[in-house]
């Protein structure tokens, strides 16, 4: 009997199980977000050894946005019109063609660790972007935004920037610019309403964009390894469907809190898959650095206007129960759902920013909403790249 005979053969007298009930559910798939989101950026290190850094962030976006497409149409979403696609195409070009392939363009010079860390920044950039549009900016997101560059300018100090070139670093932290004005776009912009399908459409259509251009540009894969090509296949299957399937299910059956929760986690498990597979330093700096940019991300959390506007609302709607007696019908239409942390929370809407999410992180803040109203950002991980 081979190998791989006997591998059936186990998996075939012990089947794998999921869980039944939706507590267990939520925490497989938060288990399978953290681990999977957080060791993209192994992946895109091994990967980067044959595949070109455009050609890599585009083919497996591409073919990882068909599977996901083929899995949206399985349930027969309200199809989108041509405005909807051509901004789901733009919005894609930003968060996969600009931000995944400027990251992995990055990372030929720049540990795994510190680039997931620098990603994590992806909020700080949303709130100056925010800023520049017009929108009100608090002191305590100020205060975040400081912390945040505070930890970027100690991670690419001393000892901590050994491995990582000037290069490359501005190729990261642009990445996380990109995918922060492409959540951005993202909620000026009307996109398909489901969610599984408008995410297929932004992954699927940017990656599409970042192959043509990594043609044009004259990239071409030289050689091929088995080690390249294992990692390329787990980025496309495992970190771009697969994740992005669980993350949609965390969406639906989550609080925003639990959902987002990834991008804290996410950065920590990268720093310690990059410390444990490819041995890279991990100093106090690096420490130092992951805690400051991590707590201006809480701050930024803490802070965001519309988050505590939610919050004022779900305490308002407690301490006063809305009736038919109370509110007319066109209000009870457009009633504000309260945000909870119960497992049957409602679906929240547009993240505000992304993820991985590289993969681009995924949202930090959600407002509560039907879920035909959820406009996906894709990533990861920035939680993916």
């Amino acid at each position: 009997m081979t190998p791989l005979d006997r591998l059936l053969d186990f998996f075939a007298r012990h089947p794998i199980r999921l869980p039944q009930s939706r507590g267990g559910r939520v925490a497989l798939a938060l288990v399978f977000i953290y681990f999977v989101w957080g060791s993209t950026y192994s992946g895109l290190h091994f990967a980067l050894q044959s595949f070109p850094p455009l050609l890599l962030s585009g083919l497996r976006n591409l073919l990882g946005g068909i599977g996901l497409f083929i899995f949206a149409l399985r349930r027969k979403p309200e199809w989108p019109t041509l405005v909807e696609i051509r901004n789901t195409a733009i919005v894609g070009t930003m968060l996969v063609a600009l931000s995944s392939g400027t990251i992995a363009l990055g990372m030929r010079t720049v540990s795994s660790g510190s680039a997931a860390v620098m990603v994590a920044t992806v909020p700080l950039f949303a709130t100056v972007i925010a800023a520049v549009a017009g929108r009100p900016v608090t002191k305590g997101e100020w205060v975040a935004v400081a912390l945040g560059m505070v930890g970027i300018v100690v991670l690419n100090s001393g000892g901590a920037a050994a491995t990582n070139s000037a290069l490359g670093t501005i190729c990261v932290l642009a990445g996380a610019l990109f995918w922060a004005g492409g959540a951005h776009l993202s909620t000026r912009l009307k996109l398909p309403s489901d969610l599984f399908l408008s995410t297929s459409l932004q992954i699927g259509l940017g990656g599409l964009m970042s192959t043509l251009a990594a043609w044009l540009l004259g990239e071409r894969i030289e050689h091929l390894a088995a080690g390249p090509v294992f990692a390329f296949l787990y980025l496309m299957v495992f970190c771009t469907m697969a994740a992005y399937v669980a993350y949609g299910y965390l969406i639906r059956h989550t609080s925003p809190i639990i959902a987002s929760s990834c991008m804290y986690v996410n950065p920590i498990v990268a720093v310690a898959i990059g410390a444990l597979m490819l041995g890279e330093p991990v100093t106090m700096a690096t420490v130092i650095a992951t805690v400051a940019i991590l707590g201006s991300v809480g701050l930024s959390f803490v802070f965001d206007p519309a988050r505590r506007r939610v919050s004022q609302t779900a305490s308002a709607s407690v301490s006063t129960p809305v009736t038919a007696s109370t509110v007319s019908a066109p209000e009870l239409a457009t009633a504000p759902a309260p945000v909870t942390t119960s497992t049957s929370a409602p679906a929240p809407t547009q993240p505000k920013m992304p993820t991985s999410a590289p993969e681009p992180m995924p949202a930090a803040t959600y407002a509560s909403a039907p879920a035909s109203s959820v406009k996906p950002v894709p990533g990861a991980p920035a939680a993916d790249a």
